[in-house]
């Protein structure tokens, strides 16, 4: 297995046992049960040595009657809102195997468009889905590797099958907090947030820090109140592949 010469030869074999079937769970006494998606994606990009790399990976290797290799169509016959709509209507409804093609075609019409509509939609979630560094990664995988369908695959899978909780955006105050602010305030205190609350907020950050939103005053304020409600005695520690992915996105 160590045998890779690269790691998008890696994951274009393997990728499809890192995938889950379920990552929310809604049963008949009315228990939600919501499973976070491994870090293979983020390492991928942020851990130089590829056998580090697989040997991590290789922790969430599941093997699954869904073997199939996919191959992400486009939709080359589509305008550009009717694009935009989709991807947005189909992310909420969870439906991931229809919205691949439309988040490949808008990838290649225009990368930062692409992008930006995703980071911003994640920005609106739930802070604590820890879906940011999944998109971040992903675009960092491609700035880095080239695009490849199964990293698409991975990432839209969780952001979509996660499902969405809007909650705390639909009511957030606007902030007059700046992000110059917020970065001064998480670089002057990394230590504190090498944790795994602390790679939720910082992730976060990077996303919101890598585009201007409409309504970034609302993100904002849903980082403020998650960092001043952050307190490190309570924190769970993370492993060594999150310490070495959390202190690259500090760069």
């Amino acid at each position: 297995m160590l045998d890779f010469k690269s790691k998008n030869d890696f994951l274009k074999e393997n990728g499809r046992f890192f995938r889950e079937n379920a990552y929310f769970t809604l049963k008949k006494n009315g228990e939600i049960t919501r499973k976070e998606f491994n870090n293979i994606i983020p390492a991928a990009v942020f851990v130089e040595d590829i056998k580090k790399f697989i040997n991590y990976s290789m922790n969430f290797y599941k093997e699954s009657e869904d073997k199939e290799i996919r191959s992400i169509s486009r939709m080359t016959s589509e305008n550009d809102d009717k694009i935009d709509k989709n991807i947005l209507k189909l992310i909420a409804k969870g439906s991931y195997k229809h919205l691949l093609p439309y988040c490949k075609e808008m990838y290649f019409r225009d990368e930062e468009k692409f992008f930006k509509i995703l980071f911003n939609y994640t920005l609106m979630d739930n802070i604590d889905f820890n879906k940011a560094i999944q998109v971040y990664s992903m675009r960092e995988y491609f700035k880095k590797y080239g695009y490849i369908d199964i990293v698409m695959d991975l990432v839209m899978c969780y952001v979509s099958k996660m499902r969405t909780d809007f909650h705390d955006f639909e009511y957030a105050k606007d902030s007059s907090v700046s992000k110059e602010t917020i970065k001064e305030k998480i670089i002057n205190n990394k230590e504190k947030f090498m944790t795994k609350e602390g790679f939720k907020i910082i992730s976060y950050f990077k996303i919101l820090n890598s585009f201007e939103y409409k309504e970034e005053k609302k993100y904002i304020s849903i980082l403020m109140e998650k960092m001043d409600k952050f307190d490190i005695k309570d924190q769970e520690v993370i492993g060594e592949i999150e310490k070495e992915i959390l202190n690259k996105l500090f760069i």
